[in-house]
Parts: C-alpha cells; sequence; structure tokens
C-alpha cells in the first residue's frame, strides 16, 4: 500500500479454446484519511467496473469499507473485505510462495520444475528482471491421463520486491482442455 499508486491484471479462463470468464482487477491507492481516531491509507480496488472502497489501518486491517455506495464497519468489515485485501495483494504474495529457488530443488514425485526464461523487461516506467517458470504436474499426483503445466513468470524489481507478472495454467482432463491466465497489465509506485 506504502509502495503503489496503481496495479491492475487481468484473469481469464478459458475451457476448450474459448473464454469462459475474465475479469480486470484495478488497485489504487486514494490517499489517506482517519477514520474514528484510527489513521488509514483509502484503496480503491475495482472488480470489472464494480468499486469498493477499503480504509486499511498500518497493521494491514481493514477498518471500514464501502460496497454498493454503503459503508461496513465492525465485525461484518472483517467478514466481508479482508479476504478481498488478500486479493489486491495476491500477485505480491504468490510470489513469496512460489520461491523460485526452493522450488527448482523440489523432488516431489509428479512435478518436474524447468526454468524457461531469465529476461529483462518494462512495465511502464519500472523493469524487472523475469524468471519463467515451467512446471509440470502429472501421475502420481493426478490421476492417469490428467495432467497440467504452469507458466509463471516472477518479476524481480531491482530487488526492491518481487511479484507474479504473468501465470499461465493449462490442464487436460477427460478430454476437456481448461486454461486458466493471470497478466500484469499496469503497476504504478508511489
Amino acid at each position: 500500500m506504502n509502495n503503489f499508486e496503481e496495479l491492475e491484471w487481468t484473469w481469464a479462463r478459458i475451457e476448450n479454446g474459448e473464454e469462459a470468464d475474465s475479469a480486470v482487477i484495478n488497485y489504487q491507492h486514494a490517499g489517506s484519511e482517519t477514520i474514528e481516531g484510527v489513521e488509514t491509507n483509502q484503496l480503491i480496488f475495482t472488480l470489472d467496473g464494480e468499486k469498493f472502497k477499503l480504509w486499511v489501518d498500518k497493521s494491514g486491517n481493514v477498518v471500514q469499507a464501502e460496497a454498493g455506495g454503503k459503508i461496513i464497519q465492525g465485525n461484518l468489515v472483517d467478514a466481508t473485505m479482508d479476504s478481498m485485501l488478500s486479493g489486491i495483494f495476491w500477485p505480491f504474495w504468490a510470489a513469496e510462495e512460489i520461491g523460485i529457488h526452493e522450488s527448482l530443488v523440489d523432488t516431489t514425485p509428479g512435478v518436474k520444475w524447468n526454468v524457461v526464461s531469465i529476461e529483462k523487461e518494462q512495465f511502464g516506467d519500472i523493469g524487472a528482471e523475469v524468471t519463467r517458470l515451467e512446471v509440470k504436474v502429472g501421475p502420481p499426483l493426478t490421476p492417469e491421463g490428467e495432467e497440467g503445466t504452469a507458466i509463471w513468470s516472477v518479476g524481480d524489481f531491482n530487488g526492491d520486491f518481487q511479484m507474479l507478472v504473468k501465470w499461465d495454467w493449462t490442464e487436460t482432463a477427460g478430454g476437456e482442455d481448461l486454461a486458466v491466465t493471470y497478466s500484469l497489465n499496469k503497476i504504478v509506485p508511489r
């Protein structure tokens, strides 16, 4: 929250070669505000055109939210908005969870890792070293005849932070093909 003015990415689910579902997610820092004596950052989160406002304290707790023009406070905020806040910053914790170096030495049966490329890329005004990893998952982790392949692209932004910048997952199961993609559209530092 303290490092980014705006983030935007796209999710899409493709079934048998046709887009079945997609969403554009946008995050914008909208300043700071004191809510009931608590200093907060105001965030605007847009999911396919529907806007949500979150007021988040320095510890990352949602103090107040606005959805559908209605203010939400108290216990309802925890129940409805904390997962949304986690979703906003998913590209960051996903990169941490992937753990590139640890994953490359993973010896789990049915999982094969491969570095596809390491390249410099620009994302607006900032550059990153992007490591592309191919992960193949098959038997014994999946039933015989079912397999999945993911290409994870993790950007290292000058050692300041890492985030998932692209993710492509394809799966074949029972003659059906499924693909899920994620791609970073925009990143604006503060």
